[in-house]
């Protein structure tokens, strides 16, 4: 019984770190499709080109501005790939975006 539960805890550990690798992988190829100007972070401005005329699962265009806001944590108008690697918060974008009207 305990060598099941010790390789079931093997395994387990082995798919969360298997999993935190692709999403690494996935913000990195996000962040390379997008830096245009090759800084290493993205822009507002970038971030919408890259979005350009893709929408949701509606059907509805994507709200880029609400997006960007989501992902800058620390509100330097700029995505890094740490940023890019954590959900958007649409919490905090909506609170920022109200902030700013």
């Amino acid at each position: 019984m305990k060598i099941l539960k010790a390789v079931l805890l093997i395994v387990f550990l082995a798919a969360i770190s298997n999993v935190n690798a692709q999403d690494k992988t996935k913000a990195e190829k996000k962040l390379k499709w997008m830096d245009k100007d090759k800084n290493g972070t993205v822009s507002l401005e970038e971030m919408k080109i890259f979005y350009k005329g893709k929408t949701n699962k509606k059907g509805e265009p994507l709200k880029v501005d609400l997006m960007f806001l989501g992902l800058d944590k620390n509100n330097d108008e700029q995505i890094t790939l740490e940023e890019l690697k954590q959900p958007i918060d649409w919490k905090l974008a909506k609170q920022k975006s109200k902030e700013k009207k």
